[in-house]
């Protein structure tokens, strides 16, 4: 019997946005994880590039968001996924937007070297779900203007890039801040002694997910987008959502000590659009106009590239 992702147990708005692209299938990593999340258990998947890591993570715990809606939440997330790189974590949160907007759900990307003031303005509206570098969100942690402990699932993505010695202690401190009740999900790019004890440490009776072949995964298909690019510093909220444009004053640029030696970081582009944003009304933390004079995008815009 051919696997899809409504058989993988996905509701009808994810199973239609992921059709509209084109997508019916999983790929070999998504067959094997998703139901797990779906069902609440703590998972270590090892899996290379091309593999399809942030739709296998990300899809089932915006699902899980979305059918674990908790009225009153105020303002705290209620899921992290926690990068390595500001690449990284622009690249996930890309993928993810439109299917979170699907799923009426908000969000911010925090990442050093952009406007801090905004992403606090941002987290003060309040947000469903924080992709984050590791540097950034410390600082807002340190400075009380995020609050970690009513996150319910937490996702680390490439984590062998994080077993660092030095990345150890910052991670550790992030990890205090979040609740011992939770979901905890690692995917590796590498199997390793590192990983595996990272795991072990980390986990509770996890399942263990390893591809046959780690890394030599075809890469999904992509759809291009015509519309412009804006700042990396935007916040993202549902298709229904209402925001306030944010300031631009001068904020804390502190970057993360690992995006300042990783060798790609300079890849990137001046401006991209980073965040998912309201169909109508500004964009939370754009500055400027807001996003006024922007006409926003609602609906899936790629597939995931990890």
């Amino acid at each position: 019997m051919q696997t899809t992702f409504e058989s993988l147990g996905l509701g009808a708005e994810l199973v239609h946005s992921l059709a509209e692209q084109g997508f019916t299938e999983p790929t070999a990593l998504q067959g094997e994880t998703i139901q797990t999340v779906l069902a609440g258990r703590n998972l270590l998947a090892l899996a290379g590039d091309g593999a399809g890591r942030t739709l296998a993570y990300g899809l089932p715990v915006l699902q899980r968001l979305r059918d674990n809606a908790v009225p009153d939440a105020g303002t705290a997330p209620r899921a992290l996924f926690l990068m390595p790189t500001r690449e990284l974590a622009a690249r996930a949160e890309d993928t993810l937007r439109g299917y979170a907007q699907q799923l009426q759900l908000s969000g911010v990307l925090i990442q050093g070297g952009v406007d801090y003031a905004a992403q606090v303005e941002i987290l003060q509206h309040g947000v469903d779900v924080v992709v984050a570098t590791t540097g950034r969100l410390l600082d807002h942690v340190a400075k009380g203007t995020i609050d970690l402990s009513r996150v319910q699932l937490f996702a680390i993505d490439a984590s062998d890039r994080l077993t660092d010695i030095r990345f150890q202690r910052d991670i550790r401190r992030l990890i205090e801040a979040l609740p011992a009740e939770r979901q905890t999900l690692l995917f590796a790019t590498t199997v390793s002694d590192e990983i595996r004890a990272f795991a072990a440490e980390l986990l509770q009776d996890p399942v263990i997910v390893e591809l046959a072949t780690v890394g030599t995964a075809p890469a999904p298909r992509q759809t291009r987008s015509d519309a412009p690019p804006r700042p990396r510093n935007a916040g993202f909220a549902p298709n229904q959502g209402q925001g306030r444009n944010g300031n631009t004053q001068p904020g804390n640029t502190r970057n993360d000590e690992y995006e300042r030696r990783a060798p790609d970081r300079d890849r990137q582009p001046a401006s991209h659009e980073s965040s998912l944003f309201p169909s109508s009304g500004p964009v939370f933390g754009y500055g400027g106009d807001g996003g006024r004079n922007r006409r926003p995008r609602s609906g899936p815009r790629r597939r995931d590239e990890g």
